[in-house]
């Protein structure tokens, strides 16, 4: 069997279910009594590795493989843990299906499939929370079993391996567990216009945000709040920024710093896939800042507001450049090694 990376760009291709027979869910393994985790999508026939030499002299053989329809039907099953490199992933079995000719199985499902975690756990909370996973059930879900729940909470960012305090040149940034809710809307009321009941509900759902205080280095004195949140009705996969700064402690840098701070704290530990911004009312300031950390504009939401987005993927993308490289190595935990060895 070969590994395969599951790249960026196909993962947001083909992993939608929008398609007729495409599914996800948990089944059950009749033999073994296991429950296990499936996804059943559509792959093009250039996925596959169809060129191998030794179907070079097998006319028929060649022939099966050119007839094959350009999207296949696989299902994709999860059975085990494994790395690329020095990065987590999760290793899929493919099972080709709807297809009647048993003779081209074999070079159909030469490969194990490995989701590079950022992408596995995206995925996850996706699923989670559009309801079609429950994270109750994991406890009972081969491989899934192996993965603490709270990996799957804020992005990941819950991870015991997370620090929730870190440091930049000036500023000491750390994350809030419990936010008090009456300090956050006093700081908010000083410094900004206010947070309307509306807004004040939306601001303090836990699961939809992830607040972060910034104080000088050294000092107890909090100079502002960063809010790591995600938009309740629609999930892409990504999270969006707001940041706020003492009126005192305005252009001298600091917002720039403590943002980038926590940019680079979601590309290295979380599996946000992306970071969006709004800027109201022609904020040429927050416009500024937001250019400096490399944000690129986007589709404006309404005549007052205008978006911004930056892409987190810079750690997958050099991965997938070292994989197509031939540096570096796949790998699979040896307990899914020993259990599933039927897989390889």
């Amino acid at each position: 069997m070969q590994p395969k990376i599951l790249t960026v760009d196909n993962y947001f291709k083909y992993f939608n279910f929008n398609e007729q027979n495409t599914t996800c869910g948990i089944e059950r393994e009749p033999e073994s009594g296991e429950n296990f985790f499936s996804a059943q999508i559509y792959l093009p026939k250039d996925f596959f590795n169809l060129d191998q030499s030794s179907f070079r002299f097998n006319p028929l053989m060649r022939f099966q493989l050119e007839s094959l329809p350009d999207k296949i039907l696989v299902k994709l099953e999860l059975f085990a843990i494994g790395s690329i490199g020095k990065e987590e992933a999760f290793i899929f079995k493919p099972w080709i299906i709807g297809i009647d000719n048993p003779m081209i199985y074999g070079p159909l499902e030469s490969f194990h499939l490995f989701f590079p975690s950022t992408l596995f756990y995206n995925f996850m909370e996706r699923l989670i929370f559009l309801e079609q996973l429950n994270l109750d059930s994991f406890e009972h879900i081969r491989i899934l079993q192996d993965i603490p729940t709270n990996t799957f909470q804020r992005f990941g960012l819950d991870k015991f391996n997370v620090e929730k305090q870190f440091n930049s040149k000036n500023l000491s940034i750390s994350r809030i567990d419990n936010p008090n809710k009456t300090e956050i809307l006093e700081f908010y009321n000083k410094n900004w216009e206010g947070l309307t009941d509306v807004l004040e509900h939306k601001y303090f759902r836990p699961l939809l945000n992830t607040w972060f205080r910034v104080n000088l280095k050294g000092q107890d004195k909090t100079i502002g709040f960063i809010r790591l949140y995600n938009n309740n009705s629609s999930f892409t996969g990504g999270t969006s920024i707001e940041y706020i700064l003492d009126k005192s402690y305005r252009n001298k840098g600091f917002a720039t710093e403590s943002s980038l701070s926590v940019i680079s704290l979601l590309k290295e530990k979380s599996y946000a896939t992306y970071l969006g911004a709004e800027v109201n009312d022609k904020n040429e300031f927050s416009i500024k800042v937001l250019k400096n950390l490399g944000f690129a504009e986007s589709k404006s939401s309404g005549m007052s507001s205008e978006n911004f987005s930056l892409s987190l993927l810079e750690p997958l993308n050099i991965l997938e450049r070292e994989v197509e490289n031939n540096n570096i190595e796949f790998g699979v935990q040896n307990q899914y090694a020993r259990r599933y060895e039927r897989y390889f």
